[in-house]
Protein backbone atom coordinates (compact mmCIF):
# COMPACT_ATOMS: atom_id res chain seq x y z
CA UNK A 1 0.00 0.00 0.00
CA UNK A 2 2.99 2.41 0.71
CA UNK A 3 4.54 1.74 -2.57
CA UNK A 4 1.79 2.77 -4.23
CA UNK A 5 1.73 6.48 -2.79
CA UNK A 6 5.44 6.34 -2.21
CA UNK A 7 5.85 5.51 -5.97
CA UNK A 8 4.43 8.39 -7.71
CA UNK A 9 6.24 10.98 -4.96
CA UNK A 10 9.33 9.52 -6.04
CA UNK A 11 9.00 9.33 -9.61
CA UNK A 12 8.15 13.67 -9.46
CA UNK A 13 11.70 13.73 -7.08
CA UNK A 14 13.53 12.21 -10.18
CA UNK A 15 12.52 15.11 -12.45
CA UNK A 16 15.38 17.54 -13.07
CA UNK A 17 15.52 20.79 -11.73
CA UNK A 18 15.22 22.06 -15.06
CA UNK A 19 12.53 20.12 -16.55
CA UNK A 20 9.19 21.11 -17.14
CA UNK A 21 6.99 19.29 -14.58
CA UNK A 22 3.88 17.59 -15.77
CA UNK A 23 0.75 18.66 -13.70
CA UNK A 24 -1.23 16.06 -13.16
CA UNK A 25 -4.75 17.06 -11.42
CA UNK A 26 -5.20 13.19 -10.18
CA UNK A 27 -1.64 13.46 -8.88
CA UNK A 28 -1.54 12.44 -5.40
CA UNK A 29 -1.05 14.78 -2.62
CA UNK A 30 2.57 14.67 -1.92
CA UNK A 31 3.08 14.98 -5.92
CA UNK A 32 1.15 18.19 -5.89
CA UNK A 33 2.83 19.68 -2.99
CA UNK A 34 6.34 18.81 -4.68
CA UNK A 35 4.86 20.44 -8.08
CA UNK A 36 3.68 23.67 -6.53
CA UNK A 37 7.02 23.66 -4.55
CA UNK A 38 8.62 23.75 -7.79
CA UNK A 39 6.72 26.65 -9.86
CA UNK A 40 7.02 28.83 -6.55
CA UNK A 41 10.97 27.97 -6.82
CA UNK A 42 11.11 28.41 -10.10
CA UNK A 43 9.11 32.37 -10.14
CA UNK A 44 11.41 33.22 -6.33
CA UNK A 45 14.96 32.29 -8.85
CA UNK A 46 13.03 34.70 -12.01
CA UNK A 47 12.66 37.24 -9.52
CA UNK A 48 16.19 37.17 -8.54
CA UNK A 49 17.73 37.11 -11.78
CA UNK A 50 15.29 40.35 -12.86
CA UNK A 51 16.67 42.03 -9.92
CA UNK A 52 19.93 40.99 -10.02
CA UNK A 53 20.16 42.44 -13.51
CA UNK A 54 18.94 45.55 -12.29
CA UNK A 55 21.08 46.03 -9.77
CA UNK A 56 24.13 45.17 -12.47
CA UNK A 57 22.51 47.78 -14.69
CA UNK A 58 23.08 50.64 -11.78
CA UNK A 59 26.26 49.37 -10.31
CA UNK A 60 28.24 49.27 -14.35
CA UNK A 61 26.54 53.31 -14.86
CA UNK A 62 29.10 56.07 -14.06
CA UNK A 63 28.22 58.38 -11.33
CA UNK A 64 27.16 61.93 -12.04
CA UNK A 65 28.60 65.10 -10.71
CA UNK A 66 26.65 66.64 -8.18
CA UNK A 67 25.84 70.29 -9.23
CA UNK A 68 27.61 72.98 -7.09
CA UNK A 69 25.63 73.79 -3.70
CA UNK A 70 23.59 77.40 -4.69
CA UNK A 71 24.46 80.33 -2.29
CA UNK A 72 22.45 79.56 1.21
CA UNK A 73 19.25 81.32 1.54
CA UNK A 74 19.74 84.50 4.01
CA UNK A 75 16.64 84.82 6.20
CA UNK A 76 14.19 87.80 5.86
CA UNK A 77 13.88 89.21 9.50
CA UNK A 78 10.88 91.16 9.98
CA UNK A 79 11.62 93.33 12.75
CA UNK A 80 8.13 93.78 14.23
CA UNK A 81 7.08 97.33 15.63
CA UNK A 82 9.01 97.65 19.67
CA UNK A 83 6.09 97.33 22.28
CA UNK A 84 6.52 100.50 24.60
CA UNK A 85 7.15 99.10 28.04
CA UNK A 86 7.23 100.98 31.04
CA UNK A 87 11.23 99.91 32.44
CA UNK A 88 10.36 101.16 35.68
CA UNK A 89 7.20 98.73 36.44
CA UNK A 90 9.23 96.00 34.43
CA UNK A 91 11.98 96.29 36.90
CA UNK A 92 10.03 96.87 39.90
CA UNK A 93 7.68 93.24 38.71
CA UNK A 94 11.13 91.69 38.57
CA UNK A 95 12.09 92.60 41.57
CA UNK A 96 8.80 91.57 43.19
CA UNK A 97 9.32 87.74 41.89
CA UNK A 98 9.52 85.30 44.83
CA UNK A 99 12.16 82.74 43.65
CA UNK A 100 11.03 79.86 46.02
CA UNK A 101 13.20 77.25 43.96
CA UNK A 102 15.82 76.77 40.75
CA UNK A 103 16.16 73.69 38.77
CA UNK A 104 19.11 74.33 36.51
CA UNK A 105 20.56 70.86 33.97
CA UNK A 106 19.28 70.31 30.71
CA UNK A 107 15.84 70.85 31.68
CA UNK A 108 16.01 74.13 33.70
CA UNK A 109 12.81 74.85 35.98
CA UNK A 110 11.94 77.66 38.68
CA UNK A 111 9.54 78.17 41.28
CA UNK A 112 8.12 81.80 41.33
CA UNK A 113 5.16 82.87 43.53
CA UNK A 114 4.41 79.39 44.09
CA UNK A 115 4.50 78.23 40.54
CA UNK A 116 6.46 76.01 38.95
CA UNK A 117 7.78 77.37 35.30
CA UNK A 118 9.49 75.90 32.44
CA UNK A 119 11.01 77.76 30.11
CA UNK A 120 8.76 79.56 27.39
CA UNK A 121 6.35 79.45 30.56
CA UNK A 122 4.89 82.92 31.13
CA UNK A 123 5.67 84.84 34.51
CA UNK A 124 3.82 88.05 34.42
CA UNK A 125 1.61 88.00 31.98
CA UNK A 126 0.45 91.81 31.70
CA UNK A 127 4.23 92.91 30.77
CA UNK A 128 4.71 89.85 28.83
CA UNK A 129 8.17 88.72 30.76
CA UNK A 130 8.71 84.89 30.46
CA UNK A 131 11.45 82.31 32.09
CA UNK A 132 14.40 81.71 29.29
CA UNK A 133 16.89 79.07 31.36
CA UNK A 134 18.98 79.42 34.12
CA UNK A 135 22.64 80.69 34.01
CA UNK A 136 23.84 78.45 36.88
CA UNK A 137 27.58 80.12 37.34
CA UNK A 138 26.29 83.20 37.56
CA UNK A 139 23.53 82.33 40.61
CA UNK A 140 20.58 84.14 38.42
CA UNK A 141 17.63 83.33 36.27
CA UNK A 142 16.87 84.54 32.59
CA UNK A 143 13.96 86.39 31.90
CA UNK A 144 12.67 88.35 28.58
CA UNK A 145 10.37 90.28 27.80
CA UNK A 146 8.03 91.03 24.80
CA UNK A 147 10.79 92.36 23.17
CA UNK A 148 13.07 89.88 23.55
CA UNK A 149 14.78 91.90 26.03
CA UNK A 150 16.58 89.54 28.65
CA UNK A 151 16.99 90.17 32.01
CA UNK A 152 18.63 88.46 35.09
CA UNK A 153 17.72 87.93 38.73
CA UNK A 154 20.15 86.65 41.18
CA UNK A 155 18.86 83.54 43.04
Amino acid sequence: MTIKFAYPVLRELVHPSGATALHDPNASTGVKVLQQTRQVVAKNNANVEYLNSLIGEVESQPIPDLPASPEPIKPVVKHEPMIQINFKALSASIDQLQINGVIGGQDPRIMVNGMIVTPGGIIDPKLGVKFVGVNEENHVILLEDCNCVVFTKPY
